[in-house]
Formats: C-alpha cells, structure tokens, sequence
C-alpha cells in the first residue's frame, strides 16, 4: 500500500484509532442508566414472624396421608416399646400433671375454640363476607363433636358389657373402681382417640391457610370477575376482610400450631407408657381415622350443599 508523502504508516495507523473517552464522558455513561434501588430493612419483629409463620407452615400443613402414618404407626411403635420395656416413669406419665389437667381433659373444647375461630376468619374473607356460608362451614365442627360424644359414650359402654371386676360381687365398672378393685374389659384408649381426632381435624381444617397467600393475589387481580365469575361487591368484600383479618388468622394458626404440638406431645406419652394395652391404643388411633374419613372424603364433598369442605369458595384459591 503507497504511503502518502510526508506521512509515516505509523501515524496512519493512530489516526485511524477511535478517539479515546475523556474522563467526564466515561462518568455520564457510567450514571446515564438508574440507579439500583435498596431493599428497605427487614423489622426484627417481622422477621421473627416471618421464622414462626415459616415453622406453624411446616407444623400444620403436612400432607394429611403423612400425618394419618405418623400417627397410626407411632402409636403401634410406642405401644410395642411400652409393651416389650419397662419405660422409666417421669413428670408427664402421672396423670395429674399440668398438660394433661389443663390441656388433655379439655382437649376437645380446647380444640372446638380454636378452630371455631379460624374457621370464622377464613371462611368470612373466603366467602365474601357471606355470614350464612361462615355458619354452614361451623357445622364441620358440630359433625366433629358428634363422633366426639358418639364414640367416647361407645368406648365406655363397651367396656362396661365386655368387662368383670377383680370381685366378683361388684358389677359395675364406677363400684368396682371406688372399691379399689381392677375392671377388666376392652378399654379402647379416649385418649389416644381424642388426641387423633383433634389433630386430624386440625390438619384439615388449617388446610386452608396453605394458599393464602394465593387468594390475596387473586382478589388483587384487576380481571378476578371474570376469571371466577364473581361480583365487585364480593370482590371488594372479600378484598378488605383479607386486609383486616389475616393478622388475626395468623395469631390463630399461632394457637393451633401450639396446641398441635402439645397433642402430639401427649399422643406420645399416652403410647409409651401402659394406660392401656396395644390393641386399646391402636384400635382407638383406627376409630379416629375412620371418623376423618367418613367425614372429610365421604360427606363434605357428596354434601357440599348442605356441609361445605374447607375452602369451598367461588374464589376457588386453594391447589
């Protein structure tokens, strides 16, 4: 290539170079775009909330098959340990201690408050504020106290037909234990009966709670009338019980996350220790999962009309 005169190959070469920034043109380019913006900082308060709502999630939401094995198996497994080992006595055997004074004799009133009103918020914001439909969603709990009463009064009967006092004269389960006296009979365990039927139905109950998060979002959502076909009116209903309540429902899945674990607790202590034999204690768990079944698989989706299942709503949220 011919080299202009009086230029060097040299000098052509940096002309040719792109000219290089000045130090004010690299500054505008680098802040031409925005800025990143900050998270804001997370209240310690709400991050603590954020840590218990986290743990009653993994408490109360398990799948309920899950729950129904762990029990079921877990009363089989104790009794067996209680059965084949002397387990050493402690605090929590004796049966006047705190939790089960307190706690295990009213266990299912205990249980009827709590779910009462959780089952009253959820089903309020759920429903579009429909008082009528909050009442029929109680009646799952009325349905609940029935095998409650039905199967105790059953258990007590039987072991009153099927058993005999250590003397022989004494005829009646209520003389012969006032006379010191042993009654021998079938006695399926209440307690282990209670406790299953408590925590069952609080596993499915709180069921609701899992999607949560989901129904806020949906009724947020500008196109929710016609996704679900549903009124403004229960729209903007629904949408401000959801703003008002749900730190109130979550105070509530607080308290059965709590009594949860104290069920379970006490579930525990009634298997391993020798209130009642193996097949009192598992025939018991078995009762209470027939009673869940009967009414969760069989009644509230054939009677939805009449009964409705948890979370039943136009809204239709939960997965």
């Amino acid at each position: 290539m011919a080299v202009p005169k009086g230029e060097s190959l040299s000098s052509q070469i940096q002309s040719r170079k792109p000219p290089k920034k000045l130090p004010t043109q690299r500054k505008a380019s680098n802040t031409s775009g925005k800025m990143p913006v900050l998270a804001q900082p997370i209240h310690v308060g709400h991050f603590l909330l954020m840590v218990v709502m986290k743990l009653c999630r993994k408490v109360l939401l398990m799948d309920i098959s899950v729950k129904i094995g762990i029990y079921v198996v877990g009363v089989f497994v104790a009794s067996v340990i209680a059965d084949l080992f002397v387990v050493p006595p402690m605090y929590f055997s004796r049966r006047d201690n705190l939790l089960n004074l307190f706690f295990v004799n009213f266990g299912w009133i205990w249980t009827v408050l709590m779910l009462s009103a959780f089952i009253s918020l959820t089903s309020y914001v759920y429903t579009g504020c429909n008082v009528n439909l909050v009442k029929k969603h109680l009646l799952r709990l009325a349905i609940a106290t029935f095998w409650w009463y039905v199967c105790t009064t059953a258990f007590d009967h039987m072991a009153q037909r099927t058993g005999i006092c250590t003397e022989i004269k004494l005829t009646t389960r209520h003389k012969c234990k006032e006379a010191g006296r042993v009654w021998l009979a079938f006695d399926v365990s209440g307690h282990v009966f209670l406790l299953t039927h408590n925590l069952l139905t609080i596993v499915e109950e709180c069921r609701v709670f899992k999607d949560w998060r989901r129904l806020r979002e949906l009724l947020q959502n500008p196109d929710v009338q016609q996704m679900r076909k549903v009124s403004s009116e229960e729209v903007n209903l629904s949408k401000d019980a959801n703003e008002k309540l749900t730190p109130y429902i979550k105070a509530a899945v607080i308290m059965l996350t709590f009594f949860t674990l104290v069920w379970e607790f006490m579930l525990l202590i009634t298997s391993v220790y020798r209130f009642h034999s193996l097949a009192e204690k598992v025939a018991a768990s078995m009762v209470s999962v027939i009673c869940w079944f009967i009414s969760y698989r069989i009644i509230y989706p054939n009677y939805s009309h009449t009964i409705p299942y948890p979370g039943q709503t136009p809204f239709r949220y939960m997965t």
